[in-house]
């Protein structure tokens, strides 16, 4: 039995970016910096592709990742729930090896900048922590006490916080964080029998915000392109 199950849910479609998990990012596809954040992490000991895309699978293979099925159909549509794709994991796996892991790691492709390192402090974190839960967030780029929303009246209202009005600005407001959706750890026992990755009674690791990008349009996409680019160019100019 492992104590670390990874599963990296990499399905080919994608209503708002076609081929998403394949865009280049730099000179890699975006799927390849989460299969290199696993190689090299070292308290994953067991992780799989879950992929109805040829290619990702055959970028799997190449990497030494394994991608034991093709994942069905019925799994792999818009309306499709990551929660039914972890459980057909589970299902192969416990024919596989005759029991289940200890615990699932969630490594979603679309957070291609969480490394291998913040896997394994946010391992070492779940590890140290009460909670049979975890998930990364890192800070909030647009903060909540600058957002609102309107009324089917029209009327506008801002997005209800809790504030102390002896502090000033954000600072007044209660700490909001961005579900990232890098990493998702929990126990086997747990997620069966609530079928969520994490629910108020989950821990938190914050990552680096540059770590915690999530591509979800075309933005996001273009934000980590220009990430890498920039990161390309510093090192050629600093060495």
């Amino acid at each position: 039995m492992h104590k670390y199950f990874g599963i990296i849910p990499a399905r080919a479609g994608s209503k708002g970016i076609l081929k998403k998990n394949l865009q280049l990012i730099g000179d890699k596809p975006m799927l390849r910096y989460t299969f290199e954040a696993v190689i090299n992490s070292v308290e994953i000991d067991c992780c799989i592709l879950s992929s109805d895309d040829s290619e990702a699978i055959n970028l799997a293979t190449m990497m030494g990742i394994s991608a034991p099925f093709v994942r069905p159909q019925e799994l792999a549509r818009d309306q499709s729930s990551t929660i039914d794709v972890i459980e057909h994991a589970l299902n192969w796996y416990k024919k596989e090896y005759s029991s289940l892991p200890e615990n699932i790691v969630v490594l979603q492709p679309t957070s291609p900048f969480r490394t291998a390192i913040d896997i394994d402090n946010a391992i070492k974190e779940y590890q140290s922590c009460n909670s049979q839960s975890l998930i990364s967030v890192c800070d909030v780029s647009q903060h909540p006490s600058d957002c609102i929303t309107v009324r089917k009246d029209g009327s506008l209202e801002r997005i209800p916080l809790l504030k102390d009005d002896a502090k000033e600005g954000r600072q007044g407001y209660e700490k909001v964080y961005f579900i990232d959706g890098g990493i998702y750890i929990s126990t086997v026992d747990r997620f069966l029998e609530k079928r969520t990755m994490f629910d108020n009674q989950s821990a938190i690791y914050v990552i680096p915000k540059s770590h915690g990008i999530d591509i979800d349009d075309l933005f996001d996409l273009e934000l980590a392109r220009a990430m890498i680019c920039y990161a390309n160019n510093a090192k050629n100019i600093f060495g």
